[in-house]
């Protein structure tokens, strides 16, 4: 990945997906501190990837209280300047 200018350029066939998104929660100092120390934080929105064809509500229903994030891992991405 590279950036242009101020828009990130990834390579055709390196995309990766990402599945949590750090957010932070406003209302105290460490929540406003979260997107910054990502690796020590619990302010922390986990994604599913669903098909094409798939129904979040259909999906939420079948997977009800269970744990579906313990056990993921991610690849670390680095970002350069061009």
């Amino acid at each position: 990945m590279s950036l242009d200018g101020v828009t990130g350029v990834v390579a055709p066939g390196d995309e990766r997906p990402f599945t949590y998104i750090v957010l932070g929660d406003p209302s105290h100092v460490t929540g406003l501190a979260a997107p910054y120390d990502e690796a020590e934080t619990d302010d922390v929105m986990h994604l599913e990837q669903l098909d094409a064809a798939g129904d979040p509500f259909t999906f939420w229903r079948a997977h009800a209280n269970s744990d579906l994030m313990t056990g993921r891992h991610f690849e670390k991405r680095n970002f350069q300047t061009p």
